[in-house]
């Protein structure tokens, strides 16, 4: 009877072993696990970072671009107007020395002159307003362009920024 006591005894602590070495696997997988889940949720946040950083760089490169279109078309639209300010200057340099002359020649002939000074001033006022009215035309010519350029542009930009977002 000792000896089959003996040999239950000696089974139980097989058994007993069996499952504290069971246990320490259980507990070393979970650890592995753990760790592996940690690993895991440090590159999803690294990742997470890298995307913002991504998207942020990409929308300043963005604003840059706005700032720097912006900052062309007021640089185009001074070049304009001061073209336009100065043919202006010069037409008016122009019909300055012309009524000048419209003077000398009406001393001469009075009447005559008169009637030739007004019809050319009524000539100069309709050729001034149809260059005027060129130059805002071309004016305006310019801008839609630019418009046309910056919005194909954006859109390009949509385009890649679509692209991103499917490539994530």
């Amino acid at each position: 009877m000792d000896k089959d006591i003996e040999e239950l005894v000696r089974q139980e602590a097989e058994k007993l072993k069996k499952n504290e070495e069971r246990l320490a696997e259980i507990r070393k997988k979970r650890e592995e696990q753990e760790k592996q889940e940690e690993e895991n949720e440090k590159k999803k946040l690294q990742d997470s970072i890298l995307e913002e950083q991504k998207k942020r760089e990409a929308h300043l490169e963005r604003v840059k671009k706005i700032r720097e279109q912006q900052q062309l078309k007021e640089e185009e639209q001074i070049r304009l107007e001061e073209e336009e300010e100065q043919k202006y200057e010069q037409e008016r340099e122009q019909g300055k020395k012309k009524r000048q002359e419209e003077i000398a020649r009406l001393r001469a002939q009075k009447e005559k002159e008169e009637a030739d000074r007004h019809h050319a001033e009524e000539e100069e006022a309709k050729k001034h307003e149809h260059e005027v009215e060129e130059l805002r035309k071309r004016r305006r010519d310019l801008i839609l362009k630019k418009k046309e350029e910056q919005q194909k542009q954006e859109e390009v930009e949509l385009k890649k920024q679509l692209e991103e977002m499917d490539l994530s």
